[in-house]
């Protein structure tokens, strides 16, 4: 399920990755606030959808497609160490225990705030329920659907008082509550991409300019309003969960009030995430991150040559055995060492691949990718037990175990040191590629 999760974060982030560096280049430094909102919004749809779109890049001339059988792999019971130690595995354990310590410090400051809200008073300021909390040192902010000012904030001048509301009030109306917690998730599945990590710093910029516009457009002295930040700059702050009014780099927040107001035909810079999300898509479907995100979500190692028919102790692909070796007359399963020589396939490993090949039906509604088909080489020679152990589509399952159960020629079954024959448990993957 982890290695599921980190291939989705991996095509996830190249999206995300693309179209914020043309947020950054192109709408960043404009003054529209809610568009650009929008713009962080959509980036982040986008991003999260991506993954599920698939397409070729490549196709034949003369065939739709071309599907090819991989080499067969045999699947030990039981995890080698040197599998264990893998750097494929490591990396996806290694994602895991990250994201897991981002999510424990979200739902740490989450605790923290829900804390305050049930010991902080509630005071009415300005005919608005307000949450008084007794920590002098914490700034005012938004959470939830309140405000919370510190004790000594609900004792100011009542002009400064009245732009702290209007500033939090700001947030509440505009539910930027909501964009952090979309933003924050984002963080947690994307921790090990910067492009993740600057887009949450736009959007709690975005949200402080939308707040000081609100304010600035009740008839506040700018002077005045500016020289209220300054003085609160100082002051603990939830960076992640919580729109506080110390939030964001005053000095940006200054130009922005300062700086007049963009035109609305700069909205048209938008266009340009157009280009920006074909080449992401392109990059998402294109073989070389496929493979990366095999390799971080298959439990199956693949084989770049074709095996000698030994057990190979690659993968655990099932919590069930996955090689086995039982004797005709006996359901006990025997130590796979105690294997004298493994089932032939007449003409050789190659002659069947060639077969599964041969046999495979392509069907529009099918994907490209792999899918892992497990089956029994009986005492007999016999193909038995035929079943997906790493899907793809109901489709892509279906055509490969139809392959397999199609193929009648017998195997030269599998013998034990003491001469009599038994039975072996092969798993094979099958490849399906647009060419």
């Amino acid at each position: 399920m982890t290695g599921q999760i980190l291939s989705y974060s991996l095509t996830s982030s190249i999206v995300l990755a693309c179209l914020y560096l043309v947020y950054r280049l192109c709408l960043r430094h404009t003054t529209l606030f809610s568009f650009n909102r929008a713009c962080i919004i959509s980036i982040y749809a986008l991003s999260a959808v991506a993954p599920f779109t698939t397409f070729s890049l490549t196709r034949a001339a003369s065939s739709p497609t071309d599907i090819e059988a991989e080499q067969m792999t045999v699947v030990a019971a039981a995890l080698s160490s040197e599998a264990a130690t893998s750097l494929v595995r490591y990396i996806v354990r290694i994602y895991a225990a990250v994201a897991a310590l981002i999510c424990l410090r979200f739902i740490a400051d989450t605790v923290y705030l829900g804390y305050l809200r049930f010991t902080a008073k509630e005071v009415d300021l300005f005919g608005l329920n307000v949450l008084v909390h007794s920590n002098k040192h914490m700034a005012p902010f938004s959470w939830g659907g309140r405000i919370f000012i510190p004790s000594t904030n609900a004792d100011e001048d009542r002009d400064k008082l009245r732009m702290i509301i209007d500033h939090e009030l700001a947030h509440l109306r505009n539910r930027h509550w909501l964009d952090l917690l979309v933003s924050n998730a984002f963080v947690a599945l994307q921790w090990y991409n910067p492009a993740a990590w600057f887009l949450h710093n736009e959007i709690i910029s975005v949200h402080e300019y939308e707040a000081d516009r609100n304010v600035l457009r009740q008839n506040t002295d700018p002077i005045e309003y500016q020289l209220l930040l300054i003085e609160k700059t100082a002051g603990n702050r939830f960076h992640a969960m919580a729109d506080s009014l110390n939030h964001s780099s005053l000095n940006n927040r200054i130009t922005m009030m300062m700086k007049s107001q963009t035109k609305s035909r700069a909205r048209l810079r938008a266009l340009a995430m157009l280009p920006a999300m074909t080449v992401a898509l392109c990059l998402i479907n294109s073989s070389c991150v496929k493979d990366a995100q095999d390799a971080v979500s298959e439990d199956v190692a693949q084989s770049t040559e074709i095996p000698a028919p030994v057990p190979a102790e690659a993968a655990v692909i099932s919590d069930e055995p996955a090689a086995t070796a039982a004797n005709e007359e006996s359901a006990d399963a025997q130590d796979l060492e105690k294997i004298e020589s493994m089932p032939e396939y007449p003409g050789g490993l190659t002659s069947f691949y060639n077969e599964v090949a041969s046999l495979l039906r392509w069907d529009e509604s099918m994907k490209e990718g792999r899918v892992v088909v497990q089956f029994t080489i009986d005492a007999d020679g016999n193909m038995t037990d035929q079943t997906i152990i790493k899907g793809l589509s109901p489709e892509n399952d279906k055509a490969a175990i139809e392959a397999i159960k199609k193929i009648k020629t017998k195997w030269i079954p599998a013998k034990s040191k003491d001469g009599s024959e038994v039975s072996v448990t092969y798993a094979i993957p099958i490849s399906f590629k647009m060419e």
